[in-house]
């Protein structure tokens, strides 16, 4: 679950305390693509100048696509020329067309995947790089590829595994009998779908939200239904098989144990059967939202965190109002963040780090409350709060500042050294690249390759 829904989960808290039944989220008209930041003027600017062109770039990083001048889009001098088909009959993104991205998923220094769009097509098309990010293909499963027909901009979520194996699910259109997981083990030559996700009875829309794998058979995937009074409708889906066949355990509009109030932000498991969800209730409630199953999602129970260590009269002095957000999970062992707000108005943040193998939690106060972040281990990652961009190398024991940066995003770091940064400051999103842990930045210009 990644960095990238904060402004979502935002959305969420006023949908919450404005809407009044289920929005029928599923009738409202596309969102057009963001516009890109341009290297010479914007991001310049919101970066002070500490991103460095291109020619400055190390040597050891792929070499920079040069690309043509962009035309006028929907402008056609000429006959048109046929672009690749899948067998039903979609269109795959053109080669040289300039990519937005939606979402990075890097790897390691060259390969990774990444969700985005065009300019003329606003579906999120599925994508893999072999030379860091400066060209994809597009290897999007046929799903996609068909006209939806909602006239809707198609959402996909996936969890990509390694440079071979992925799997994807997309939403789905109102009124749709079922939902599919799609799945690659050749980096996307090929896809597999499995059996149809049953859909609820009772929904607004289909938006796969979390998407966690415990191993290569054990899986889970939730997915958002609806919103209104303060409530956010999920399901949650359990496959014991590698993602061909997928059982409902959390069932909305009641949900059983499983709380159908407040936001729900992400999911992680350490076991095939034991895991959480987080979320926010935005003070409305005082749950911090962190609830455990031990059973493979039939059972939940609140998991109540210990009070951070600076701070034991947080839970009980009735001034701060809390939430929690997964911020990765490694295997028995994961970090959860804590952030809370009062009517100072005071934000503050804790990182807990949570080990059900040895049955301990702790807790460290970080130095602002975190708007991206990132963590490789349980001991190195990233955070930007604040304007700046900050590193730990122990667990949030310490952290220190590495550079003042104007804008957010999605952090994607692969090495103490070497990351990227899917950089959004207001509308404008572009992708940024670091060969020195975050002190210096260049623009990469993403476009569609072979």
């Amino acid at each position: 679950m990644s960095s990238h829904r904060i402004l979502l989960i935002t959305a969420f808290a006023w949908l919450f305390i404005s809407a009044c039944s289920l929005a029928a989220l599923s009738s409202a008209t596309s969102t057009p693509p963001a516009p890109t930041l341009n290297i010479d003027t914007q991001i310049a600017t919101i970066s002070q100048g500490l991103i460095t062109p291109a020619a400055q770039a190390t040597p050891a990083f792929p070499p920079t696509v040069t690309l043509a001048a962009a035309a006028t889009p929907n402008v056609v001098t000429s006959t048109p020329q046929p672009q690749p088909t899948s067998a039903s009959g979609g269109l795959r993104f053109g080669k040289g067309e300039a990519l937005t991205l939606d979402s990075i998923h890097m790897l390691q220094t060259v390969d990774g995947w990444a969700t985005g769009h065009t300019q003329t097509n606003p579906d999120q098309h599925i994508l893999r790089t072999s030379n860091g990010g400066q060209s994809w293909k597009d290897v999007t499963p046929s799903e996609l590829l068909a006209p939806s027909g909602s006239g809707n901009r198609r959402h996909a979520v996936g969890y990509f595994a390694s440079a071979l194996d992925a799997w994807v699910v997309y939403d789905v259109p109102t009124g749709a009998a079922a939902a599919t997981v799609w799945q690659t083990h050749d980096g996307g030559l090929t896809w597999q779908a499995s059996a149809p996700l049953a859909l609820p009875e009772i929904m607004d829309f289909f938006d796969p939200g979390e998407f966690f794998l415990v191993d290569g058979q054990n899986m889970y995937l939730m997915a958002h239904n609806g919103v209104g009074m303060n409530h956010d409708y999920v399901t949650i889906y359990r496959s014991t098989d590698g993602g061909m066949n997928w059982t409902r355990v959390v069932t909305p509009p009641d949900g059983g144990s499983f709380p159908m109030s407040c936001s729900k932000n992400g999911m992680a498991f350490s076991s095939d059967v034991r895991g959480r969800t987080s979320g926010d209730c935005y003070g409305v409630s005082d749950d911090t939202m962190l609830y455990l199953t031990v059973d493979g999602g039939l059972n939940w129970t609140a998991d109540r965190l210990p009070a951070p260590t600076d701070k034991a009269t947080l839970f009980t002095d009735g001034k701060d109002m809390c939430g929690t957000q997964i911020a990765a999970w490694f295997g028995p062992g994961g970090l959860v963040l804590l952030n809370c707000r009062n009517d100072q108005p005071l934000y503050r943040s804790w990182l807990y780090h949570m080990d059900d193998q040895q049955q301990t939690i702790t807790n460290h106060p970080l130095p602002v409350q975190p708007v991206a972040w990132q963590f490789l281990n349980l001991q190195q990652g990233w955070i930007i709060g604040g304007e700046t961009l900050y590193h730990t190398a122990d667990g949030g024991l310490t952290w220190k500042a590495v550079q003042t940066v104007h804008w957010g995003g999605q952090l994607n770091f692969v090495s103490a050294d070497v990351g990227w940064v899917l950089a959004r400051s207001g509308e404008a999103v572009a992708l940024v690249y670091t060969e020195t842990g975050g002190v210096l930045w260049r623009e990469i210009k993403p476009v569609v390759g072979e």
